[in-house]
């Protein structure tokens, strides 16, 4: 009890002497505030004639007697205008003591301050002069520095001197670095007068409008009074004086920003601006006639002949109007006209000046615009193509562009780039449905790379959430800076399989892509790539690109001429497409059968290319064409083999003797269909089975495009180790979706740009041996996915292929068995246990690139032969080494 009352005793006191503390604090702070305050008012109420001597009777005018009369003579007498600096001392030591925090003087604080004081008063008596002041300005302190050291330095080496001491007084008195506060307090001193300018221009920009309502009533109030005396029957007599003169409306300087700025070139629309009707109206464009711009800009020298040739203008009318009420008649009319092209180029000129807004969107077709144009032939045959009524498209209609916005994006982007010492003018803008890209052309000598580097800040300038730039756009001298739009729209797939670029595409395996960032769709011919990489973060829109893909290729194609084998590890992606007949196998979820029936389609492009050498022919679609002649030419002759032979030798020509004998010894061959192998994950797959896989997937992309195996592979890791440079040097036409950082984007595109996508579908687009295109994903519902795939389930069951799930089954066992026998790998494992002295699974997967029952397979029998010891739970397993009758 005794220790715990005297605890509670201490604390008490400890309270009460903080307490104490923190009044007496404020207490200082009062008095020292005080004494600065009586040191100013004695300063500034100084008097020469004040007598500040005790001994005399006369009044003083110092407002702090006599007292104050002596501390100003002193104060100003030997330091001059810098005693002031005393008083800002007492008001920053006040300010602490507020704050009650505990001062703990010392000899470098003090040093710098008077040292502070001391070249203060030397630079004050240099740049200043006496007059008829009663002292120096920088007192007597100030004056004897400068009778010693101007004759030894000189009065501009003395200031630059005092100048340096002063800031080495300042650092040694506060601890403040002298740079980064020159820097900051420049910033600020920016800020105010960027913020003063503004409201300058804000006040100017209320004054014209204020005048400009003021005419507008004086106009409106003189239209009043016309009609008065229209409606009056005298007639106006001299007396009444002359007319008054026309006002002339001037426009607002915003209004005179944009008419002598930026020219508005959209491609697809025909009607005037309501908001701006007296503003001139450029003619319409196509997206293949960006001639005309350049032809807009050429027109500004052009004669009076051509001038007349080029369409008339909105703001040209108006002004036709105006003229011809001046001067009525047809021949008064021309003559107006002929002198008026002296002023029109010059308002074409300005208007050439700023961006151009090139609008080459397409417009959006209705949802019953959209037809079955890829199912014509559905009549011809028994298998029924899905119709386009199948997916969903709402009707939307075409977004109006902002063009205030983007001339406000514009202008932000030059000021920006500006800020970082990077000089041009964005010379066109071209809105799309996701971003719209402006064409910045940047000064003579600037560095792209300066450039590139700032996408994160022109993002945060714009308040965007990424911002991509192309340094330099393909093909012109401007750097292209993509920028999202604020309303985004949505691209459907039932938009692009419906277009009559993907209904009148020649290849079987056209698959639709999505729309560029114009707005016009995409396909892409799976033939000529003839392999595909697709890579994207989770969220980005790879599984519904790599969905719309297959529905592209199931849209055109019958089971008889495309076959699938589809493999999903994470068994969600494609369960959709379970039971359709264009499968070979069904959808694969396990990585080990997946591995295995990679090995089947090797075995398959070899057997293949085997027929292919047979029948004299150099890729699978001449084998095809070559079966529906013979076909065709059987059923003309009712199956004789000698007069088909003969005929076809004939019609052909050339020496036919291979074909006779193989016709000969075998039966008309059947067709062969294409083979399209899907791959949701392959970083699965990698770590389970990935030298297999790898060389596996390797062979097929290096030789199987003759024989009419095609790849789509996928993946959401595209790291070095699932990307191999084996798999990536074989795979040409990539597709990135957006990636969590700029590695994965280079390891899938070799350049940087993914990592500033927005999700959702954008995506960049590198076909084999093209440039890099940005793209908009085609968006595919999974009802409508559903929905398709009921339609073509219920008109033909799949047959499978038994030899395939046999052959499947069979080298499963064989791989089960495969430890108990020999492995050709067991020995390197061995080494590698004992050089490394770690027996681990992960290891041997690892190094020797093995899936993973393998490499356990491999430590279970070093554990028989007694090269490593038991597991020992968090310890690793012994290695003792290799066995004695196992020795080379």
């Amino acid at each position: 009890m005794a220790r715990n009352s005297t605890k509670t005793t201490n604390g008490a006191s400890a309270k009460a002497g903080g307490a104490y503390n923190g009044v007496r604090h404020e207490l200082w702070a009062v008095i020292v505030f005080a004494l600065a305050a009586i040191l100013l008012i004695s300063l500034f109420t100084y008097q020469p004639a004040d007598d500040s001597s005790g001994s005399g009777r006369e009044p003083v005018d110092n407002a702090i007697g006599k007292v104050g009369a002596g501390v100003a003579q002193t104060a100003l007498q030997g330091f001059g205008y810098s005693a002031y600096l005393v008083v800002a001392a007492l008001c920053a030591l006040g300010v602490v003591l507020a704050m009650r925090r505990e001062i703990a003087i010392k000899l470098k604080e003090t040093a710098g301050f008077f040292l502070i004081v001391f070249f203060c008063s030397v630079l004050l008596h240099l740049l200043l002069t006496r007059k008829d002041m009663a002292y120096y300005p920088g007192g007597w302190v100030g004056s004897l520095a400068a009778v010693f050291g101007e004759p030894l330095f000189g009065a501009l080496g003395l200031g630059i001197i005092a100048g340096v001491g002063l800031v080495v007084a300042i650092v040694l008195a506060t601890g403040v670095p002298p740079i980064r506060t020159a820097l900051v307090f420049g910033g600020c001193v920016w800020r105010w007068l960027t913020a003063l300018g503004r409201g300058i221009l804000l006040l100017l920009g209320w004054s014209v409008d204020h005048g400009k309502a003021a005419i507008e009533r004086r106009r409106a109030a003189k239209a009043e009074a016309a009609d008065d005396i229209d409606a009056e029957p005298e007639t106006r007599t001299e007396e009444d004086g002359p007319p008054e003169p026309v006002v002339k409306e001037l426009p607002s300087p915003e209004e005179a920003f944009v008419k002598a700025g930026p020219v508005i070139v959209e491609n697809g629309k025909s009607e005037p601006e309501p908001e701006a009707p007296k503003e001139p109206k450029p003619p319409l464009l196509d997206r293949g006639e960006k001639e005309v711009v350049i032809t807009v800009r050429r027109l500004t020298d052009a004669s009076a002949e051509e001038d007349e040739a080029w369409p008339p203008e909105a703001g040209e009318e108006m002004e036709t109007e105006d003229e011809e009420a001046a001067a009525p008649g047809e021949e008064e009319a021309e003559e107006t006209a002929g002198e008026a092209p002296e002023a029109k180029p010059r308002r074409r000129k300005a208007k050439a000046e700023g961006p151009q807004i090139v609008d080459q969107r397409p417009r959006r077709q209705t949802a019953d615009e959209i037809g079955d144009e890829a199912i014509k032939e559905n009549e011809r045959r028994e298998y029924q193509l899905p119709p386009v009524s199948l997916l969903d498209y709402p009707s939307q209609d075409n977004t109006e562009i902002d063009r205030e916005q983007l001339y406000g994006n514009a202008r932000l982007l030059e000021q920006t780039l500006l800020d970082y010492k990077i000089e041009g003018k964005v010379k066109e803008i071209h809105p799309g449905p996701v971003i719209t890209m402006y064409e910045f052309a940047p000064a003579r000598g600037t560095k792209l790379s300066r450039i590139a580097t700032l996408e994160d800040d022109l993002a945060m300038a714009l308040a965007a959430l990424k911002v991509r730039i192309v340094a330099p756009i393909p093909g012109k001298s401007v750097v292209g800076i993509e920028v999202p739009n604020l309303s985004r729209e949505t691209v459907y797939l039932k938009e692009i399989i419906g277009h009559k670029q993907f209904a009148q595409a020649k290849s079987p395996l056209t698959i639709a892509i999505g729309k560029d960032i114009f707005g016009y769709p995409v396909v892409s011919d799976l033939q000529k790539m003839p392999h595909l990489l697709i890579a994207g973060a989770t969220g980005a829109g790879k599984s519904v690109g790599v969905n719309g893909m297959i529905l592209s290729i199931l849209y055109r194609n019958t089971p008889d001429e495309v076959k699938f084998i589809l493999v999903d590890p994470k068994r969600l992606e494609f369960n959709f497409y379970e039971g359709i007949p264009h499968l070979l196998l069904p959808v694969i979820t396990d990585p080990k059968q997946a591995s295995l029936a990679l090995g089947w389609v090797v075995h398959e492009m070899d057997t293949r290319y085997q027929i292919l050498s047979e029948w004299g022919v150099k890729n699978m679609d001449s084998y095809n064409r070559l079966v529906g002649r013979l076909e065709e030419a059987s059923q003309q002759r009712g199956g004789d083999i000698e007069t088909l032979i003969a005929d076809f030798s004939a019609s052909e020509g050339g020496d036919m003797r291979a074909l006779a004998r193989k016709l000969k010894s075998s039966p008309i061959p059947t067709r062969m269909p294409f083979i399209v192998v899907v791959i949701d994950e392959l970083a699965d797959l990698m770590m389970v089975a990935g030298k297999e896989v790898e060389l596996s997937i390797a062979r097929l992309a290096q030789l199987a495009r003759a024989s009419g195996i095609h790849l789509i592979v996928a993946t959401q890791r595209p790291s070095t180790d699932v990307i191999t440079g084996l798999i990536k040097n074989n795979f040409p036409a990539r597709i990135s979706f957006r990636v969590s950082q700029k590695v994965d984007s280079r390891v899938i595109l070799d350049r940087n740009g993914a990592e500033s996508l927005l999700g959702r579908g954008d995506m960049l687009f590198l076909p084999g041996g093209g440039d890099l295109m940005r793209l908009h994903g085609a968006y595919v519902s999974e009802e409508e996915t559903a929905r398709v795939v009921d339609f073509i389930r219920v008109q033909r069951k799949p047959a499978y292929k038994d030899d395939i799930l046999t052959r499947i089954e069979e080298q499963a066992a064989e791989q089960e068995t495969e430890g108990e026998a020999f492995d050709s790998e067991y020995d390197h494992a061995v080494a590698l246990v004992c050089e490394t002295g770690k027996a681990s699974i992960s290891l041997i997967q690892r190094k020797l690139r093995v899936g993973y029952n393998r490499a356990a397979r491999m430590i279970e029998r070093m554990e028989d032969e007694g090269v490593v010891g038991p597991s020992d739970g968090v310890k690793g397993r012994p290695v003792y080494g290799r066995p004695t009758h196992r020795n080379l």
